[in-house]
């Protein structure tokens, strides 16, 4: 797990704002061998036990191609089943999708949320606006 924090700057493009996130990002990368547990330790944050310590909302990008194991007379392979645990107040969970032949086909995003804090109006709608936002991007990327 890894943590940021980032202001975003309304006078700022995104492409360039982009650009910011990503050199944040590397710098952190730069220190993900050292475990979470050991980070919350040494910034002894205010605990509370009613939310996560560092980050209320996460963002996991599982971008691993399915795979299968095949030996003679047995195929074992991934199966997915819905498991709508919120590891945080809000998570946002997006998939890389490929083809049988392993060619990238599309990606997939999953919202999930503690319920005692959003309806399921409210996180529908913060999917629209994510939605909204990637097809701007996409159109014009400043």
């Amino acid at each position: 797990t890894l943590v940021f924090r980032t202001r975003v700057q309304s006078d700022v493009a995104f492409d360039e704002f982009l650009a910011q996130v990503r050199e944040t990002d590397l710098g952190a990368f730069a220190h993900a061998d050292v475990p979470f547990e050991r980070l919350v330790e040494v910034l002894n944050p205010v605990r509370s036990t009613a939310r996560n310590p560092l980050f209320q909302v996460g963002l996991s990008f599982q971008n691993l191609a399915q795979t299968k194991l095949e030996l003679p007379g047995l195929t074992v392979s991934p199966t997915n089943f819905e498991l709508e645990l919120a590891k945080t107040d809000l998570q946002l969970t997006v998939f890389d999708r490929y083809d049988e032949d392993g060619t990238p086909a599309r990606i997939d995003a999953t919202f999930t949320c503690a319920t005692d804090l959003f309806d399921k109006g409210t996180v529908a709608g913060f999917a629209e606006r994510f939605v909204r936002v990637l097809e701007a991007v996409v159109a014009d990327p400043s």
